[in-house]
């Protein structure tokens, strides 16, 4: 037994010395191995809320006497990664020579839940005042069903289609129920760590007069001047294929510039 342990006893100096005479390398190896092991931070996950409130304003004078101003904001919600609610809003007036030339109030919830990788179900209501549509109100709840196409760091497409009702009332008119179908397509890309591009559709159909469409359509770049603060500029065209009279036109377009303040 004695002479096993007088056996092991130059390993074990040996090995010593090889610790002290490499002392630098072993220290600089464990280090290595101890930052490699250290977890990376994790990414914080989105707030729960956070959204914008923006306004614009434009005032012409001279030959021509124009003012036009709009105020509209856009909220979202994101309890989780899986599901997230929004609600947006958008008021625009204008007059040309104190005649009232534009006259909109567009309002808009939507609630959403993937369900799956990819699909995600989701409920809405549209509402929609628009007096040179002769539109006194339009109110349109839906739901349905989607899918996102593509989702990166740069790039999110989504489109969805539902089914609801919708109740339309025009001047000197009743109120007019129907069923209806939508469809929705919706397009964000990150052009810049500062610009973003989004591009969005709907459509509505009512049942009762599949010909009876409205559908509209925005186009929007958004740049940032400062932290929190964006310059905005958004163009939204708005059809309905059968207007209450003949005078009025189906299409209507609107170009919007708006500073915006995130929270």
């Amino acid at each position: 037994m004695q002479e096993s342990e007088e056996k092991n006893k130059p390993m074990m100096y040996s090995h010593a010395a090889l610790v002290i005479l490499n002392g630098t390398v072993c220290l600089s190896l464990i280090a290595t191995v101890a930052a490699a092991q250290t977890p990376t931070a994790p990414k914080p996950p989105p707030p729960p809320w956070a959204g914008n409130v923006n306004a614009g304003l434009t005032v012409s004078g001279g030959n021509s006497d124009v003012q036009q101003y709009n105020l509209g904001f856009e909220v979202l919600a994101n309890p989780n990664a899986r599901h997230f609610a929004k609600f947006y809003g958008l008021f625009l007036r204008g007059t040309d020579a104190g005649e009232l030339t534009v006259s909109r109030t567009n309002l808009e919830a939507r609630d959403q839940h993937f369900i799956r990788s990819g699909t995600f179900v989701f409920g809405q209501v549209d509402y929609l005042r628009d007096e040179f549509k002769r539109i006194d109100y339009l109110i349109a709840p839906v739901a349905g069903i989607g899918y996102q196409l593509r989702k990166t760091d740069l790039q999110k497409l989504l489109v969805d289609a539902g089914a609801g009702a919708i109740w339309e009332k025009n001047p000197d008119e009743d109120t007019h129920a129907s069923g209806v179908v939508s469809a929705g397509e919706s397009f964000t890309q990150q052009l810049s760590a500062t610009t973003t591009f989004t591009q969005e559709f709907r459509g509505l159909w009512k049942t009762s007069n599949f010909s009876d469409a409205l559908l509209t359509i925005s186009v929007g770049v958004a740049t940032a001047m400062v932290k929190d603060i964006q310059l905005k500029v958004d163009l939204f065209d708005s059809y309905k294929n059968v207007p209450p009279d003949p005078q009025t036109k189906k299409n209507d377009y609107m170009l919007v510039l708006s500073v915006a303040c995130k929270f």
